[in-house]
Parts: structure tokens; sequence; C-alpha cells
């Protein structure tokens, strides 16, 4: 058997093998949130032949690997752009979102410092949810595991800005039309491939921001290259077997590394390829698992807060596994079959029969949030005490602009307003300006600086403006300066 064969077969276990590593993942994790010291031998097998790598980023490296693998298969099965933009947004977000949201409100109850309605009735509990969900990574709400080692709500999450830059590599290679032809979509892969050598901004977008970006990169581009010669690459034990042999004899170094990855590469294709009709594993629970993983672990310690890393792992993968599976029923596979139905256009009644089996308990939890968010946005913020802020703001720049002009205009047309202060301002603290939250960068120099809307600058009037941190129960002010427009 061969590697496209593999793939391109429903008759493998690689469902059963991303759990797998899912549970790995949140092995890792164990030893990083519990206050319990311990030793973590598995990765200190991995340092021998990966100097870099733990156990559980290797678990992600093979992540990657594989996705590399099945995304570009899928998109030779259908090269059409929007179609695979389409899917990989179905495979991503529903499951994000609603982990965010039902990880942060059972975080929220679980809070001894602030009641539930305090939270859901402050800025904080959404800002978490869609910054996250936008990729614009949030780790932490006030109040929330505060007692725990580790306060991060969700580490597990950031791998998934580059996955979807991955993505979207490969979406802007099929615009070009250069996945029809495999050797141009080599050459393409092999050149941005040489981007993991280059630390810079390309075009001001930086692909790998994070440590562990360019092994993971590395890895996708792997599994991409994996598939364009998978009519070549021949799936069996002897492979794997002489790459660990070759890994474990020679002296460390670049070499020792290559072929540890060329043996775990190929074993976990061989592994996937062991299996029969009977065995296979056909529900998908791994990306809910990995999602759920940490937070079902922070959780735990609060519960049991002394728990070794060990046992932590013990009690929480049975959990995530249940939360990953109820995630994959619920959310993901129902919008991932729409998805590609409605492409396929053969959304019928079928389907619709499909859905509403779901659509039960869905709709149950969908009204329970709705129901929530509507009464909390009606009452946010009313009832948050205002206390001082040890900031006082000493000037600012310009004092006043003619109506419908700029104000120290940005290289992208954005009008800009400095103000001094004195006294650190909280971290998280933004400028008011005229009642509207603007996006303020708070300088260590002893300067802010906020982006002014247009709408602002063209009506006549005095702004009144101030620094403001938002508090779950409450709200620091700083004192206030006012902006005139003539």
């Amino acid at each position: 058997m061969n590697l496209n064969q593999l793939v391109t077969s429903r008759n493998n276990n690689f469902n059963l093998i991303r759990l797998f590593l899912a549970l790995l993942v949140i092995y890792g994790h164990s030893f990083h949130l519990s206050k319990i010291e311990a030793t973590d031998h598995i990765s200190l097998a991995i340092l021998n032949f990966a100097p870099t790598v733990t156990v559980g980023g290797l678990a992600v490296q093979i992540f990657f690997f594989l996705s590399g693998i099945f995304v570009t298969a899928s998109y030779y099965r259908n090269p059409n752009p929007f179609s695979f933009a389409f899917k990989r947004v179905a495979r991503l977000f529903p499951g994000l979102f609603f982990c965010l949201l039902i990880t942060l409100t059972l975080g929220c109850f679980a809070s001894s410092t602030h009641s539930f309605y305090e939270y859901i009735a402050n800025d904080e509990f959404y800002r978490y949810v869609f910054s996250n969900l936008h990729f614009s990574l949030i780790w932490d709400v006030q109040g929330v595991f505060s007692e725990n080692k580790v306060s991060t709500i969700n580490g597990s999450i950031h791998t998934l800005p580059l996955e979807f830059k991955m993505y979207t590599i490969l979406l802007v290679i099929g615009l070009f039309g250069f996945v029809k032809n495999k050797s141009f979509f080599l050459l393409v892969i092999l050149v941005l491939s040489l981007t993991l050598l280059i630390d810079k901004q390309i075009f001001n977008f930086q692909i790998y921001d994070m440590p562990y970006s360019k092994y993971a990169g590395a890895c996708f581009f792997i599994g991409v290259i994996s598939f364009i010669f998978s009519r070549r690459i021949k799936i069996n034990f002897i492979l794997p077997i002489m790459f660990l042999s070759l890994a474990i004899y020679i002296p460390a170094g670049l070499f020792k590394t290559l072929f540890f990855y060329a043996f775990i590469f190929l074993f976990v294709l061989y592994l996937g390829s062991i299996t029969s009709k009977k065995y296979i594993f056909n529900l998908d629970p791994s990306y809910g698992v990995y999602l759920y993983g940490w937070p079902i672990q922070q959780l735990t310690l609060v519960v049991l807060p002394n728990l070794s890393p060990s046992f932590l792992f013990f009690v929480a993968s049975p959990i995530s596994i249940f939360m990953g599976t109820l995630s994959w029923i619920f959310f993901e596979r129902p919008f991932i079959k729409f998805i590609h139905l409605f492409l396929d256009r053969k959304v019928d009644k079928n389907y619709f029969d499909f859905l509403a089996f779901h659509s039960k308990s869905v709709g149950i939890l969908m009204a329970i949030f709705f129901v929530v968010f509507t009464f909390s946005y009606s009452l946010k913020n009313t009832n948050l005490i205002i206390t001082s802020m040890d900031t006082t703001l000493t000037d600012f720049g310009p004092h006043s602009v003619k109506q419908g002009g700029t104000i120290n205009l940005q290289k992208n047309g954005d009008s800009a307003l400095w103000v001094n202060y004195i006294g650190r301002p909280p971290k998280g603290s933004y400028i008011v300006f005229n009642g509207k939250k603007l996006d303020t960068v708070i300088g260590d120099d002893g300067v802010a600086t906020a982006v002014v809307p247009d709408s602002e600058l063209s009506k006549r009037g005095k702004k009144e403006f101030f620094l403001e941190k938002n508090f779950i129960s409450s709200k620091s002010q700083s004192n206030k300066l006012i902006f005139e427009v003539n």
C-alpha cells in the first residue's frame, strides 16, 4: 500500500491516532499546570533525539504533519479554492466558538472571586470569546483560575493561528492555480519552506511568531510534500524501524534528529494503516479533546488543587474525551456536513432530518446563551463602581482641530492623539474619547497614543477623554481632559 491509497481510503485509523496525539498534549500540559513538581520521563527520552521537543510539542508537530497530508489531499480531490476555504472554516471555528464559550462559562462559575453575573456583565467575558475566535489571543480573564498555578484559561489555542496561516498559504496557492500542476505546487512549497530560515515579517505578515512555529510549520510542509509524492511512498514496518535504528546508533546532531523524525512520521503512517473495517474508529473527537483538555485540567485543579501531573492527566483525560465527543457530534460534524452538502448542492430533506436530531440539544444551548448575552448586554456596566485611577493625564496633542481635519496623520491614514501621563496605568487601560473606547497603546515612556475615528473629528464640539480600565465589578478612570473640534 502506498500513502495515496491509505489517505484516500476510509479504511484507516487516523481518527484514533489523532485522539491519542490529543491525549499526549494533555499529558504534556499536566506537568506545566500541576503545582506538584515531577519528572516527565517521556519528554526526557525524546530530548535524546530532538533537543528542543517535549512529548506535547512532538504530538503537535505530528498533528501538523498529518494536517499537511490530509488538507492537501482534500485540495487535490476538489481544487476549488472557495470550497477549500469554506471547509477549513467549518472545521476550525464552530468547535472553537463553543469551546471558548462553554469553558469560560464553567471557569466563571468555578471562580471564588466574583459572581457569574459580574462576569457576564463585563466586557472581558465577550472580549475573551470573540478576540480568540479571530486569533487575537487573550489568555486570561481576571479572577478565573487565579488561584491555580497558571491562570491561562486555554493554552491549547496557541497553535490555531499557525494552523490557519498554513491553510491560508494553501488557499493562496490554489487561487493561482498551482494545485493542479504538481511540479509548480512542489516548487512553491519548497520556496515557502525557505521562509523557515527567515525571522522577519513578509509583507507585514509574520508566519512564525512563536517559538514552536517553525518546527510545526516545517512538519506541515513535510506533510504537503509527502502527499505530492504519495504514490511513491510505500507504507510498511521495515522503513520506520530502519530510521529508528539509525537514530539510535548515530551520534547526537542534525542527522540523528532527522532520522528520528523520519521514524516518527513513517511509523505514524504505518499505524494508520493497521486496521480493519470492523474496528475503524468513525468518530473524530481529537480536535475537541485538544481544545477542551487544558481548561478541563484547570477546572480539575480548582476542585483538586494538589493533584500530581500523572493523576491530573488520568482525571482530566476521560472528561476531555467526553467533551470532545460531544463537540464532534453536536457542533463540529453538523457544520462540516452542512458545508460539504451545500458545496455539493445536495442540501435536501435528508440533511435537515439529520440536523433536526442535533438541533434540539444545540437549540436549547443556543437559546440559553442568547438569553444570557441579551440580558447581560442590557445591564452591562450599569452597576459598576467607578474608582479613581492612580494615573494623571498631564498634556496631549494637538489640543484642537478644524472640523473634518486630521490629527497626527499616520501612514495608514488614521488620525492619532498622543497623551502624556504620570503614574503607570493598569495593564489593559484604554482611552475613552467622547464616550467611545479607542484603540490605545500605552507606552513605557509616559506617553499613550490612540486612534481617533474620523467621525469624531467631523462634528464640532468639546470632546471629553480619559484613561479607563475595566475590572470585573468596577472600573478605574483617570482625570478628564478636553479636546476641541472647531
